[in-house]
């Protein structure tokens, strides 16, 4: 009877044990949104990745879990003729929310309540030169694979700039030429 007893007990609290592993691995699986990662017709891991800036086809993009940024590039059609693609970042989405000036005006010594900056957001921004990468084939395997929810930016180059200088300057030019005309006739 009492061997009994103590198994029921060992038993019981094993069971005890395992019923919160369980429930504690459950609430961790929460905080992992469900909307990030989607399966695909042919049994592919999907994810949400964005794509802004000088592509043709620019937008919210759902890819394989293994893409990295020349493959994101290339599904949104390509670079466009005012692309850097030195100039490439990938945003990581909001990975942890964090007080970081409070932080350090705490270990400083100068908490002061009215310079406080609350729920700032820890923000990774990877600068990537897909020229350099394209342009030499050793750098090729080091292009970034995307994660779900990265944001990834191509740049403008100066060319770009100078275009849009110039059709100001152009415009300009034909206002004064109109109203230089415009004076010589009264």
């Amino acid at each position: 009877m009492l061997l009994t007893k103590k198994s029921w007990i060992v038993s019981n609290a094993l069971f005890f044990f395992l019923i919160l592993f369980l429930s504690t691995c459950f609430s961790q699986q929460d905080l992992i949104k469900k909307d990030q990662y989607q399966i695909g017709p042919d049994e592919r891991l999907l994810i949400t990745v964005h794509v802004w800036g000088e592509v043709r086809i620019p937008g919210e993009y759902l890819v394989p879990d293994d893409t990295d940024i020349l493959g994101l590039i290339s599904k949104a059609g390509g670079p466009t003729e005012y692309s850097n693609l030195s100039n490439v970042k990938i945003t990581r989405g909001l990975t942890e929310l964090v007080n970081i000036k409070h932080s350090a005006r705490k270990m400083a010594g100068t908490d002061s309540s009215k310079n406080l900056h609350y729920n700032e957001y820890n923000k990774q921004v990877i600068k990537v030169d897909l020229k350099k990468l394209l342009d030499k084939e050793k750098y090729l395997m080091m292009t970034p694979t995307l994660k779900p929810g990265d944001v990834v930016r191509v740049g403008r180059n100066t060319w770009f700039t100078w275009q849009a200088v110039i059709r100001v300057v152009s415009q300009i030019a034909i206002v004064v030429q109109a109203w230089y005309w415009y004076s010589r006739i009264e």
